[in-house]
């Protein structure tokens, strides 16, 4: 294990314990540490409050980096470790609930490639990304909220991203394929939701101005994307 930090040398020299400076370096690592890894399991039953979670979905985690001791009370336990303490909990607050994930760095769960100034590839380990998915998902479902803009259809190794132009009524959503391997991405489909109390008026890709058909229901617009080799950008605006 070693770290690339941002203004400093290629390889900086890691300063062990969990204090506020080594977490704030950027760990990396090529070779995953197998001997260390542990499990946390979800619960035996599905929770709607971790959407798209199988019941007993085991997680890897890399114990040495130690996790909080927790004893739940007032909470509800949705995952454990193989000793019984509790790695993910939820609790009720205000209109919305709160997570405590007990694991102290989650995402330092991963193995790095496609090195060149820093890792372009980041390969999470089973449950992690999934995980976090998953609250996201259940803390908007239980406000009746969903995210701007999903996209389904793609490998993992999609990156989706979207930034916001509020005065001219749109967004532009990326999309970034970082497999090099890759044949290209086909079949891509987005969920777009337009702000409170709008609806989607038109979506479009940019650098050739083509309209793309798409479903609307209220402030909701489904589309089936065209295929490209690595980036592309389509733009939604709404009225």
């Amino acid at each position: 294990t070693y770290c690339w930090k941002l203004g400093g040398p290629t390889a900086a020299k890691i300063v062990s314990g969990l204090g506020t400076d080594a977490a704030n370096l950027h760990v990396h690592r090529d070779i995953k540490p197998v001997k260390s890894i542990g499990l946390y399991k979800t619960a035996d039953k599905a929770s709607p409050l971790l959407p798209g979670i199988a019941p007993g979905m085991a997680c890897e985690y890399d114990m040495p980096l130690g996790y909080d001791k927790v004893k739940a009370t007032s909470a509800e336990t949705l995952a454990t470790f193989a000793n019984g303490d509790p790695a993910l909990t939820v609790n009720p607050v205000g209109k919305g609930v709160c997570y405590l994930w007990t694991p102290v760095f989650p995402g330092l769960c991963h193995t790095v490639s496609g090195w060149e100034m820093h890792a372009n590839k980041f390969d999470f380990w089973p449950g992690t990304r999934e995980l976090l998915a998953a609250m996201v998902k259940g803390g908007l479902a239980r406000q009746d909220a969903s995210l701007p803009a999903e996209v389904i259809g793609v490998s993992r190794e999609v990156e989706v991203t979207l930034r916001r132009q509020p005065e001219h009524n749109r967004m532009m959503v990326h999309l970034l394929d970082y497999d090099t391997k890759s044949d290209g991405v086909k079949g891509a489909e987005m969920i777009a939701h337009a702000p409170e109390g709008k609806t989607v008026k038109r979506v479009f890709y940019p650098d050739t101005d083509t309209d793309v058909k798409f479903a609307a229901d209220g402030g909701r617009a489904a589309a089936k994307l065209r295929d490209f080799e690595v980036h592309d950008m389509v733009v939604v605006e709404w009225e």
